[in-house]
């Protein structure tokens, strides 16, 4: 009977019928069977990548390899068996996040500075720089107008340099300090400023620094506590980022000027063709480099 109720009359299947549907349903059955496996060794592979604490990290990452290879295995002949291969475009996505997440060796453990409390647990590889440590924590958060500054074994990590250059190994713990973004303005009107990136920012956070001309550049330090500046006159001073306060000037005439990444030093140029680098301490030039 139909859903109505209604009478249907079935009418039997021609021999030529009755193979292809036989054919069809083995070849649906061959399908689903495929789908099913693909499924279960996609929920075993959720399952230890969820819970990452069950295992040890040998352990897991040779676990995930197993079940990537198993389940790349099962894709290829799911496609080959006909299937559409749009519809395993998002497993074969997931995968390859998956596999990208088994190469990570190294769990860390990141904690605020003053309360310990933890703030992120961030997968990396041995060759990542404090960069994956930093997107972890913002991704986190969700707080970008922050700066993050990362310390292990009471050292301060280099944007430059890989964890495992500063020994950071599987399990271990480090620090973030945070600290708001600095946004560094200057002007022909013989003025630079700086203000403090965070939501409802007040003019108190604005710092207003007068120099002795127009101000061809300016930057801060990579501590974000000084400001450099160069003006028309050939001048370049330091001063405090947060008072503005004068530290000291630069010895010699120049045109423009950086910090070092290290913060140590100031390296710049003038237009007669001579280059100097400065103490960044204490303003006191170590070197005359000339013919430039």
């Amino acid at each position: 009977f139909g859903s109505s109720g209604d009478l249907l009359w079935l009418r039997p299947l021609l021999p030529q019928q009755a193979t292809q549907l036989s054919a069809s349903s083995t070849e649906m059955a061959s399908t689903w069977s495929a789908l099913s496996n693909t499924m279960e060794l996609l929920s075993g592979l959720f399952s230890l990548e969820d819970s990452p604490t069950t295992l040890d990290p040998g352990r897991r990452q040779c676990d995930q390899g197993t079940y990537v290879e198993e389940l790349r295995r099962v894709i290829d002949k799911v496609e080959s068996e006909g299937a559409d291969s749009e519809a395993l475009d998002d497993i074969r996505q997931r995968l390859e996040e998956i596999e990208q997440e088994a190469s990570k060796g190294l769990a860390v453990t990141v904690r605020h500075a003053v309360s310990g409390e933890v703030v992120a647990v961030v997968r990396a590889r041995p060759t990542d720089t404090a960069a994956v440590l930093r997107e972890g924590v913002l991704r986190e958060t969700g707080d970008a107008l922050v700066a993050l500054r990362f310390i292990h074994g009471s050292k301060v990590l280099k944007d430059s340099e890989t964890l495992e250059e500063a020994g950071v190994q599987d399990g271990a713990s480090v620090l973030v300090i945070r600290s708001p973004l600095k946004c560094l303005t200057a002007s022909f009107d013989g003025t630079s400023r700086v203000c403090l990136l965070r939501e409802g920012s007040a003019p108190d956070d604005e710092v207003s620094i007068s120099e002795s001309g127009p101000v061809l550049s300016a930057v801060l330090s990579p501590c974000g506590g000084f400001v450099l500046a160069v003006c028309s006159g050939g001048d370049g001073s330091v001063r405090c980022a947060s008072t503005g306060e004068l530290e000291f000037y630069l010895q010699g005439w120049v045109s423009s000027a950086e910090y070092s990444s290290d913060g140590q030093f100031i390296a710049g140029a003038s237009d007669n063709g001579i280059a100097r680098i400065w103490c960044a301490k204490t303003g006191r030039c170590l070197h005359v480099l000339t013919g430039h």
